[in-house]
């Protein structure tokens, strides 16, 4: 958990926007757009904060993901 909250801490905004519109977008399910992107973000600030709190309190985590 420390590993990965100190590796993912520093992604910002910008850095993420980047990689995001770099996807092909035959190999996304949805239409590469602002809204999507958002949505995305937002997520990804849930977890970078989800892992800072864990990482502190000297947790473990098991991360599981399912669409």
């Amino acid at each position: 958990v420390k590993e990965v909250a100190e590796t993912i801490r520093d992604i910002d905004e910008e850095w993420m926007r980047q990689r995001y519109f770099a996807i092909p977008a035959a190999d996304y399910d949805h239409p590469l757009c602002e809204d999507d992107f958002g949505y995305t973000w937002g997520w990804f600030e849930n977890v970078q904060a989800l892992y800072q709190k864990a990482a502190a309190a000297g947790r473990a985590m098991i991360f599981t993901v399912d669409q």
